[in-house]
Formats: C-alpha cells, structure tokens, sequence
C-alpha cells in the first residue's frame, strides 16, 4: 500500500475494516488517545501520486483528518468515532470463514477494556444532545454476548458498563448546545471535499431546493387527497394524514425484502448502471447501530466478494431504545421504496459495486463522504423522474426529502428555536455528531 494510504488507514481504522475490506485490521482497535493521533496526523503527507485526480484526493482526506482530529478534537466530543472503534457487527459478513471471523472478534473484545478507559477519559466535551442520540446504540455493543462465556467477555462487559455510564452522564450534564459555530462548520464542509463553502450561498441554495421540493410535494399530496387547497398549512394536515398510515413493526422487514428485489430488477433493466451484479441480503440492523433508520454493509473493494447487507432497524423499542420508539412513526408507506433506492439501487449498493472495479488504489481506499451521501440521495429524485413506478405520487412524495421542511430562514420564531426542533430528531443529532 502506499505509504500515504496506509497513514489514512491507521488513523481510520474501522472504515477501513469494513467499508475498504482490509481486513489485517480485523481484531485491532484504533488508538484514540490525543497522544497516539497527533501522531497519526504527523504521519500525514509523502510522496505526490502520479494522477492529478488522486493527488487531490489524497490531500482532501488528509486536511479533513489534520482539521478533525487535530483543531477540532472529535474524538473528545463525538462518541461515534468510539463506538465505531468499538462495534463488533463488522465480523458479521460472510467475507471469511466463520472460525476466522470469530478469532478477530475475540482478539476485539480482548481490547475492550483498554479502548473503552480511553474513550471514557478522553470523550469530555460530548454535548447532551449527541449523548442522547447514541445512547441506545452504545447500550447495543453488546447485544447476543453471553455475559458468563469467559474472562475475556467477563472483562468487556465491564468495560461496556464503564462507557454507558459516561455517556449516560454526558446526557444528563453535557451542554445543551452542539453547535460547532459558523466558521468550524465552514471549515468542516469545505476541507475534506477540497471546496469553497460559503454558508450564506448555502443557505440561499437551501431555501430555493427546500421550496422546489415544497412545489413537487404539493404537486404529489393534491393527486393523493384531491380538494386540497395550495397553502402549507393544509399541505401539512395532508402529510400529517399520510404519516398516519405506516406499516407494522412485523411488515417492515418483509416490505424492505420485496423493494430490495424490484429495485435490483428495476436498476438492471433500465441499462442505467452498466453491469449491476452482486447479492444483496436484508436484515435487522445490529442493535449498536441502531441510530440510523436503514444502512448498507457491502462487499468491500478489497475482499473477495460476497453478499452486502441491507439493515433496517426495525421499530422494536425493547430492541433499540429511545431511537427505534418512533420509528414505527418515521417509516411512512410511501417512503420505504425511495429509502430503499437510495440505500441499494443505484444508491449505496449500486456504487459499491462499481468501486470493486476501479484500478486506483486510492480511489477503492478513500472516499468523498459529500460524493457517497449526494449520489445516494441523487437518485431518489432521479427515479422518479426516470419512470420508476410509473410515476406513482405515493412513491414521488415519499422520494421527496425532509429538507422540504426545514423551517425557512426568516420564520416567524426564532433561530435558535427552530434550531431546537430539529435537534430533537434522532436523525439530527447523529448527522450532527458525525459531521464530516
């Protein structure tokens, strides 16, 4: 590997686990230290790479990890970097043999309890918000461990004890406020993807595709409750209505099955992405990553291959907590076909897929979060306009994204209020704690 990729691997090692298939990584944990990172960050940088295009990549990674965890110190505020270092659900993939996945996972555990003392002295700036959002899925880490099976989960389940504790406290003490103010966020959009990010511009762009995707709403809710009139207030009782109608905690899965199948079918036939292979199997999310609603594992650009799982938490609040308590609210009927577009195809799977083609080793390596998340959800939109399903105005309402509903800039209550209303959703808080 060269010796610039192996520097980024080092400081990002369950990415790299997992979502690179490297697996000499199986069994460590990263060393989340501020000592053992201001190391990483020094070995940053080395000999420029021949194509321009990955020259470029290259150095937008390494700024965004210099930015954050050198000025902005993440891992001292942001427990989803330490829960990922934690997460045992990466050995769950058939990308080896089983006896072999269960080595690493143990050598894993093994280190538990040093990464877990790390975590709790180092995460002292964790906002309660962020704390509460990630609460559930910390308690998760260790869901289908035997307490009693030996010394080794013995010594595991104690160190988990230790991490909940702290983060449950983080939740009750920690400041209420997670802003990381204008110009950090500035900063943390525009280096890692090598752009120039004004955020005023930004809100503008916002409002204008916010009042589209209100437009194409409207358009969607009057074919489904003809009468209604064209102003928001109505157009929010019509939402409200359809949000009623959602399906069972016991249909999800089943549902999320069927979709997977007709998109496969439907990316295929359409000749829109060329030479679409591959499994793609559907689960119940991992209970330590239950803080987002759907998620796609795949077959990594460096293993051999193999079936990617789709997981979609189900809304079982004894499963999932505080997080999964609403879900049966959040999946609507409309919109599980266009979660499922953008998580499989021609979203998440879908571009996995083609990266396990590519012949730069720097482009199967390292990604541009903008690029991964913007495609996915590119195609939400794209479909429809594609003639999936015929044009059906369920499946287009539930494809439109909740950006539609962010409150505009000059609403009649305050910033800071309508701030704190989307800081109450769970999606919210997690977007927020893994800014980046």
């Amino acid at each position: 590997m060269h010796p610039r990729l192996r520097a980024i691997c080092d400081l990002t090692v369950p990415a790299a686990r997992e979502h690179v298939g490297l697996h000499a990584y199986d069994g460590q944990l990263q060393d989340l230290s501020d000592a053992a990172l201001q190391a990483g960050i020094a070995r940053l940088g080395g000999p420029v790479v021949a194509d321009p295009h990955d020259e470029a990549q290259l150095a937008a990674v390494e700024a965004g990890l210099r930015l954050r965890y050198g000025e902005l110190a993440e891992h001292r505020w942001n427990p989803l970097v330490h829960l990922a270092n934690l997460d045992l659900a990466c050995y769950d993939r058939d990308y080896a043999p089983e006896a072999e996945r269960a080595e690493a996972k143990r050598r894993h555990l093994a280190g538990w309890p040093d990464a877990v003392d790390s975590a709790v002295a180092t995460l002292d700036r964790v906002p309660a918000a962020v704390a509460e959002g990630l609460l559930g899925s910390v308690e998760g880490l260790i869901a289908d461990l035997d307490p009693r099976a030996d010394d080794v989960i013995v010594a595991a389940f104690s160190a988990h004890e230790r991490l909940v504790a702290h983060i449950r406290d983080a939740a009750d003490t920690g400041d209420p406020d997670p802003s990381l103010g204008a110009d950090l966020l500035r900063r943390l959009l525009a280096t890692a993807e090598a752009a120039d990010v004004d955020l005023g511009r930004l809100a503008e762009q916002a409002d204008a595709e916010r009042d589209r995707l209100t437009d194409l709403l409207r358009e969607c809710c009057a074919q489904l409750r003809p009468g209604m009139n064209s102003s928001r207030a109505d157009l929010a009782r019509a939402v409200a209505s359809l949000q009623e109608d959602h399906p069972t905690i016991d249909g999800v899965l089943e549902e999320a099955r069927e979709l997977t199948g007709e998109v496969l079918a439907w990316t295929r036939a359409s000749g829109l992405v060329p030479d679409h292979d591959g499994e793609c199997l559907v689960g119940p999310a991992p209970p330590s990553r239950s803080w987002a609603m759907a998620m796609m594992s795949p077959a990594a650009p460096y293993e051999r291959d193999g079936p990617s799982w789709y997981h979609v938490t189900p809304p079982d609040p004894h499963v999932a907590g505080r997080r999964a308590a609403g879900m049966a609210d959040d999946v609507q009927p409309d919109q599980p076909a266009a979660i499922t577009v953008h998580e499989v195809a021609p979203g998440h799977f879908t571009h996995f897929r083609l990266l396990r083609g590519l012949s730069s080793d720097v482009r199967r390596t390292v990604f541009s979060d903008a690029f991964v998340e913007g495609w996915a959800h590119y195609v939400e939109e794209l479909l429809v306009e594609e003639g999936f399903r015929d044009g059906d105005p369920r499946h287009a309402r539930g494809a439109l994204p909740s950006a539609a509903w962010i409150p505009r800039r000059d609403d009649s209550r305050s910033s800071a209020t309508a701030q704190g209303e989307r800081a109450s959703s769970p999606q919210a808080t997690w977007r927020r704690s893994c800014a980046g």
